[in-house]
C-alpha cells in the first residue's frame, strides 16, 4: 500500500471540499490528516506508519486547532447556532398564540416555528413579535411594540 499515496490525497480533497460545502468545521481535520498520511505514503513508508501519521495528526488537530477555531468563532459573535440563534430575531404570528390552548406559530426569516408567549398574553395572527427565548423546539416570544 506504499505506492497508493493518491488514495489518501483523494480522500483528503473530498473531505476538505465537503467541509467547505457543508461549513461544518469537522471533516476538514480528517482531510488534513489524510493529506499528512498521503505525504508519509509518498515518502515510501508503510501502511502502519501512514495510519499512525493520520491518527496522530488528527488527535493533535482536534486537541489544539479545533479549540483555537472555537474561541475565534465565539469571539466573532458566531457563538449561538441553530434554534438559539433566533433569540432577538423578529417575526410575525401566523397562528394566534394562546398558551392556555397550547397553540401558536410564528414565521421568522422564512421559517415557521411553534411559539409560546413570554407573559401568557394572547398574541393575534399578523402581530409582529421578537424572540426572547427558546424552550425545546419552540420559541418564546413577546409582542413587539412598534
Amino acid at each position: 500500500m506504499v505506492g497508493y499515496w493518491w488514495i489518501w490525497m483523494v480522500i483528503a480533497i473530498i473531505l476538505i471540499v465537503l467541509d467547505f460545502v457543508m461549513a461544518g468545521f469537522g471533516s476538514i481535520y480528517f482531510g488534513i490528516s489524510c493529506f499528512i498520511a498521503a505525504l508519509v505514503a509518498y515518502a515510501g513508508f508503510g501502511f502502519l506508519y501512514q495510519l499512525f501519521a493520520f491518527s496522530a495528526s488528527l488527535v493533535i488537530l482536534l486537541l489544539t486547532f479545533h479549540k483555537v477555531v472555537k474561541v475565534i468563532f465565539l469571539r466573532s459573535g458566531g457563538g449561538e447556532t441553530n434554534i438559539h440563534a433566533l433569540i432577538g430575531r423578529r417575526g410575525v404570528v401566523v397562528e394566534e398564540i394562546n398558551n392556555l390552548e397550547f397553540r401558536g406559530r410564528v414565521k421568522i426569516g422564512g421559517e415557521y416555528w411553534k411559539a409560546q408567549s413570554q407573559d401568557e398574553e394572547i398574541i393575534e395572527k399578523g402581530s409582529p413579535i421578537v424572540v426572547v427565548g427558546v424552550e425545546g423546539s419552540k420559541v418564546i416570544v413577546k409582542k413587539e411594540v412598534i
